[in-house]
C-alpha cells in the first residue's frame, strides 16, 4: 500500500504491538533468564525482585546479567502502589548474604507464590492479545481495495515492461544453447525461445502451438507448416496430422516400426488453438516399406472427429467438441453459429484463417456427444433418467408443459432420424396413438378447465391447434429432487391427455402422488377415464393427487384446503413444483431450438436433460443433507408458533384436528354447492365462499409486496384479484338480499362476519377463516417437517443401495469381460479389456460418492450407520480430496447440529406428544 493511502488495521495493530513491546522493554529491565527473570539466582541472592507485581512482561537476556543493573535498586517489592509486609520478607532479609538460600524456600514464601503466579497470568494475557491480533483479518472490502491498489500500481510500468519483454534480444537457443542474433522462434504454448533447427524438430509433430517469429524489426505469427533456415527465410513442409499408428502393418506384421509422413491430401483441422490447414498422415512400415493409411476410426481414436467419415477432409479436436458441449449446457441459448463467429475472431487475431465449415462442425459435435451417450450407458451401465435417491420408493412426481421450448413450422431442416429417439422424450407416434384410444371413447371438449379465478391456463381436456408451429411446447415430469425421467412433445397446446400419457407408468415406479398445477380438474378427468377403461383405473386407485403450493394460492380457496399437498399425511414437505424449477434453466434452450428440424431439436432437448440429470445427480448428497437441515430447522419454526397459538386462541393439541375437520367441511360444502337446492344451503354456501375469496384476496395481496419481482407476476396478481372481487360483490349482494345479517366494510377488513358466531363451532367461534386457516396450515407444515426428516433419510439410505447396486453391476459386468471364450478373436479381448479399464474409473466414481455420502450421512444423524443395512457400504472416512468447500457452505445453515440436538431429542422429534395421533388426521381425510 502506497503512503498516500490511509492506513489500514492491520498496520494499525502492528504500530500498537511495537510500541506496547518498547515500553514494556524500558518499563522491565531487571536481569535474568527471558520471561523468568525473577527466578535467576542473581536476584534471589541479591534480594532484587522485579516488579512483576505490576503487570510486567518478558524481556530479552541482558548481556550484563551477571552485575547489577543500575536501575534494579529502583525495583523493590514495597513499590510506590502496593506494600507487600509479610513475616517471610524478614526471613529473606536476613538470608540475603546466606549462599545456601534454596529456591525451594523462596517459592515456599508468600512473595515467592505471588510473584509466580503474576508470572503465568502475563504469560496467558500476552498470548490471548496475539491470538486476538492473529484473528485480525482484512475485510472484503479491505482486500477488493488492497488489490485495486496493486493492480494501479503493477499498471504504472506494466506496458513498458511487458514490451520489454516481448522484443526481441540476443538470448542462447533454449535446446542447443546457440546465439540467437538475428532472429528467433518464440512458442508460447511450450514457452521456449528457439533457433530455425531445433523448432523443425520440436513442432513438426507438435502443429497446434502458436509460434511466432521475432526479429529486431518484425513479429509474425507462423503457420504450422512454416518454419525458418538459418538465414532466417521462410519454407514450408507438409505436416501430417498427429496420429496414433496401427497395431502391426499389414503386409508383414511387424508390430510398432513405422514411420510417420505427410501424404498428398489436404486435411483441415480446427482445434481449440486455431484453424490449422495440414495433409493427411500416412504410415511407412521401416520393415517392409508398406505405406498404409489412417481410416476415420484412427483419427477419432486420436481425438479428431471428421465432419464426414466418407470423406475425411475436415476435422474437429475432441478438445473443442467437449469444450462446446459443456458451454451450450452450462449457458443455455448459446448459438452454435455465435461460438464459431467467436472461434474465427479468436484464430484470427493470430493468422488469417478460413472460415469454419459450421455443417462439419455440427455433425462432428452431435455424433461426438451420442457416443460418449452409448459410452456411459453401454459401459458404464448408467442410466441417467433415474433418481438413485427415488429409485423404488418414489413419493410424488411432477408434470408440466413449457410453451417456450417450441419449435417454427418454417424450420423444416434436413430429413435425418433423431439419434437418442425415445431415451427421454417419448416418440411422438406413441403420444398420438395413446390420444386416438382415449378419442375414441371419451370426445374432445372445448370447454375451459382452469380452476374458478385461477389465472394458471395449465391443461385443459383439448386444446386449439398454434398457428405458425410445428411443436408447440414439451411437457415433463420429475421427482421431487429434479430429475426428469420423461417427456413428450406438444402439437395443440397442453392438454388433460398429455399429463394422462405421462401418468402412465408411475404406477409402476410405486409413486405416491402426482402433482399437477390444476389437478383438482384433471383428477376427476382422470377418474372417468378409468371408468371407460379398466386398464388405466389403478392409475388413480393406487397414486393421490397432489396440488403445488404456489398454484394453490391462486386456485379457488377451498382448493388450498382439499388439494394442496401440505395439507395431505405422509407428504412430507414435497413442494409440488419441482418442474418449474428445472424449467428455470430448460426455457432458456428455446431461443436456439426455436430453429432447429425435429430431429436436432429432440436430440439437442434430450442431451440438455441428461446433462441436467447428471449434475443434479452429482449434487445429490448435498441436497438431501439440506432437505434434512430445512426441515429440522422449519420444526423449531413452526413448533414455536403453534405454542404462540395454543397461548393466544387457547387451544389445546386435541383441538386442532376439530378445527382442521371444520375447515374441511366447509371446503367440500362450497365444492358440491352446486348440488345443494334448499334456500339456507344457498346462504350458508354463500357465507362461506365469501369466506374464502375474502382470505384468499388478502393472500394474494400480501404476496404482490412480499414475493411478486417482476411486473408480470404483479400483473397476474392484481388480474385474479380483481376476479375475486367481482364474485365477492356478487356473494355480497347476495347475502344482504337474502339475510337479516348485513356484510359491512369492516367485516371485510377484519375478515370476522357476524354469522361465525353463530355457525355452532367446537373450538374458538371468535376466531375469523384467515386465522383459522393460517393456524392450521402452520400445524400441518410441522407435521410435513417431521415427515420430511424420516423421508430424507429413508433417501439417503435408498441412495447408498442405489450406488452398491450399481458397483455390484458393473463388477459382474467386468467379470464376465474378464472370462471371454479363448476362442475369441485379439479384437474382441481388446474390447473386453478397454471396457474393463472404463468400468473400473467408473466403480472407483461410486466408490468415492459412496464414501462421501457415508461420511456426509454420518456425520449429520450419527445414528444413521446403525439404521441403515449397508453391509457393504465402506466405513471409512472420506478424504478431504473429495469433499468440495463450495459445496459444503451451499447446504450449511444458522441451524447447527449442536443447537438440533439441544432442540430435540430424539423421542420429541418423532412422537412430538402423546396427543399428536397420527389417525386423528387420517380420519379426516
Amino acid at each position: 500500500m502506497s503512503e498516500s493511502e490511509p492506513k489500514g488495521k492491520r498496520q494499525k495493530m502492528d504500530e500498537y504491538n511495537e510500541r506496547r513491546r518498547i515500553a514494556r522493554k524500558r518499563n522491565n529491565s531487571f536481569p535474568g533468564t527471558r520471561g523468568f527473570g525473577a527466578c535467576s539466582s542473581t536476584v534471589l541472592l541479591g534480594g532484587k525482585l522485579p516488579e512483576l507485581l505490576n503487570g510486567s512482561g518478558k524481556r530479552k537476556r541482558d548481556p550484563s546479567s551477571n552485575k547489577q543493573h543500575p536501575k534494579s535498586s529502583s525495583v523493590i517489592v514495597n513499590s510506590n502502589k502496593d506494600t507487600v509486609k509479610h513475616d517471610s520478607d524478614v526471613a529473606l532479609q536476613d538470608n540475603r548474604e546466606d549462599a545456601t538460600f534454596s529456591f525451594d524456600n523462596y517459592m515456599e514464601s508468600a512473595v515467592g507464590t505471588s510473584l509466580l503466579n503474576n508470572i503465568i497470568e502475563n504469560i496467558g494475557i500476552i498470548e490471548k492479545d496475539v491470538a486476538e491480533t492473529r484473528k485480525l483479518k482484512k475485510t472484503w472490502k479491505e482486500r477488493v481495495e488492497a488489490t485495486e491498489c496493486a493492480w494501479k500500481e503493477v499498471l504504472k510500468t506494466l506496458h513498458d515492461d511487458v514490451f520489454a519483454t516481448q522484443a526481441f534480444y540476443p538470448v542462447p537457443c533454449t535446446k542447443c544453447g546457440s546465439q540467437l542474433t538475428t532472429f528467433a522462434v518464440r512458442c508460447s504454448s511450450c514457452t521456449i525461445i528457439c533457433c530455425g533447427e531445433c523448432d523443425l524438430l520440436c513442432h513438426k509433430s507438435q502443429p497446434f502451438h502458436i509460434r511466432k517469429l521475432n526479429t529486431s524489426t518484425s513479429s509474425i505469427y507462423l503457420l504450422a507448416q512454416q518454419f525458418v533456415d538459418e538465414n532466417g527465410e521462410l519454407f514450408s513442409i507438409g505436416i501430417p496430422v498427429p496420429c496414433f499408428p496401427p497395431e502391426k502393418c499389414s503386409s508383414c506384421e511387424c508390430q510398432g516400426h513405422f514411420e510417420t509422413e505427410a501424404a498428398d491430401q489436404n486435411i483441415a483441422v480446427v482445434a481449440k488453438d486455431g484453424h490449422f490447414d495440414l495433409k493427411s498422415t500416412k504410415f511407412s512400415c521401416k520393415n517392409c516399406g508398406c505405406k498404409t493409411k489412417p481410416t476415420a476410426v484412427d483419427y477419432i481414436a486420436s481425438g479428431f472427429w471428421p465432419g464426414d467419415p466418407q470423406n475425411i477432409s475436415y476435422l474437429i479436436s475432441t478438445d473443442l467438441l467437449k469444450f462446446w458441449y459443456l458451454t451450450k449446457h452450462n449457458m443455455p441459448g448459446t448459438s452454435m453459429n455465435k461460438f464459431i463467429e467467436t472461434l474465427e475472431t479468436l484464430f484470427d487475431e493470430q493468422r488469417p484463417c478460413k472460415p469454419i465449415n459450421k455443417i462439419h462442425f455440427q455433425n462432428a459435435s452431435r455424433y461426438y456427444e451420442y457416443f460418449m451417450h452409448q459410452i456411459d450407458v453401454n459401459v458404464k451401465l448408467m442410466d441417467k433418467t433415474v433418481c438413485l435417491s427415488c429409485k423404488g420408493i418414489m413419493l410424488a412426481s411432477h408434470s408440466d408443459g413449457n410453451f417456450k421450448l417450441y419449435r417454427l413450422l418454417s424450420a423444416l431442416g434436413i430429413n435425418s432420424s433423431s439419434l437418442y429417439g425415445g431415451v427421454v422424450i417419448a416418440l411422438d407416434e406413441e403420444m398420438e396413438k395413446h390420444m386416438a384410444l382415449i378419442d375414441s371413447k371419451l370426445p374432445k371438449s372445448k370447454s375451459s378447465e382452469t380452476c374458478g379465478d385461477s389465472i394458471f391456463k395449465a391443461a385443459r381436456t383439448d386444446a386449439a391447434k398454434f398457428k405458425k408451429l410445428d411443436e408447440t411446447g414439451i411437457m415433463m415430469r420429475s421427482c421431487r429432487h429434479g430429475i426428469v425421467d420423461k417427456a413428450v412433445n406438444m402439437h395443440h397446446g397442453e392438454t388433460f391427455r398429455h399429463t394422462h400419457f405421462m401418468h402412465l407408468d408411475l404406477p409402476e415406479k410405486r409413486c405416491t402422488f402426482l402433482c399437477g398445477d390444476v389437478i383438482c380438474r384433471y383428477w376427476d378427468w382422470a377418474q372417468k377415464v378409468g371408468s371407460l377403461f379398466p386398464e388405466y383405473k389403478p392409475m388413480v386407485d393406487e397414486m393421490k393427487p397432489f396440488l403445488g403450493r404456489m398454484h394453490a394460492k391462486v386456485h379457488v380457496w377451498y382448493c388450498q384446503i382439499l388439494w394442496v399437498g401440505h395439507w395431505i399425511p405422509k407428504a412430507a414437505m414435497t413442494l409440488g413444483e419441482e418442474q418449474e424449477q428445472v424449467f428455470s434453466k430448460m426455457s432458456r434452450y428455446g431461443s436456439v431450438t426455436k430453429h432447429m428440424g425435429k430431429a436436432n431439436r429432440r436430440d439437442h432437448l434430450t442431451a440438455a436433460i441428461l446433462f441436467w440429470n447428471e449434475q443434479k445427480e452429482k449434487g445429490m448428497i448435498y441436497q438431501l443433507l439440506k432437505r434434512r437441515k430445512r426441515a429440522l430447522k422449519q420444526i423449531k419454526i413452526s413448533k414455536k408458533q403453534l405454542d404462540s397459538d395454543k397461548e393466544k386462541y387457547k387451544f389445546k393439541l386435541q383441538d386442532f384436528p376439530i378445527l382442521l375437520g371444520e375447515l374441511r367441511k366447509a371446503a367440500e360444502e362450497c365444492k358440491a354447492g352446486k348440488e345443494n337446492t334448499g334456500y339456507a344451503s344457498h346462504l350458508n354456501q354463500a357465507q362461506k365462499s365469501l369466506e374464502g375469496y375474502n382470505a384468499h384476496i388478502k393472500i394474494l395481496k400480501s404476496r404482490i409486496s412480499r414475493i411478486a419481482t417482476t411486473s408480470g407476476q404483479r400483473i397476474k396478481l392484481r388480474k385474479a384479484i380483481s376476479l375475486m372481487l367481482k364474485k365477492r360483490f356478487k356473494l355480497i349482494t347476495f347475502i344482504n338480499a337474502n339475510s337479516d345479517i348485513k356484510v359491512e366494510e369492516e367485516h371485510l377488513l377484519s375478515g370476522h362476519f357476524p354469522w361465525q358466531n353463530l355457525s355452532g363451532s367446537r373450538c374458538n367461534s371468535n376466531m375469523t377463516f384467515h386465522e383459522k386457516f393460517q393456524v392450521i396450515d402452520n400445524w400441518m407444515i410441522l407435521l410435513r417437517s417431521k415427515e420430511e426428516v424420516l423421508q430424507s433419510e429413508k433417501e439417503m439410505q435408498n441412495y447408498m443401495k442405489s450406488l452398491s447396486y450399481q458397483i455390484t453391476s458393473l463388477e459382474k459386468q467386468m467379470d464376465n469381460n474378464v472370462s471371454i471364450p479363448h476362442s475369441s478373436t485379439a479384437k474382441e479381448m481388446k474390447i473386453a479389456q478397454q471396457k474393463n479399464v472404463i468400468m473400473l474409473a467408473e466403480k472407483n466414481r461410486l466408490h468415492r460418492s459412496l464414501a462421501l455420502a457415508v461420511s456426509k450421512f454420518n456425520e449429520a444423524n450419527g445414528n444413521f450407520l446403525k439404521e441403515t443395512d449397508a453391509t457393504s457400504v465402506p466405513i471409512t472416512p472420506v478424504s478431504e480430496s473429495f469433499t468440495e468447500e463450495n459445496e459444503e457452505e451451499d447446504f450449511t445453515d444458522e441451524c447447527t447440529d449442536e443447537e438440533e440436538v439441544d432442540d430435540y431429542d430424539e423421542e420429541e422429534l418423532y412422537d412430538w406428544s402423546e396427543e399428536d395421533s397420527s389417525s386423528d388426521e387420517d380420519m379426516l381425510y
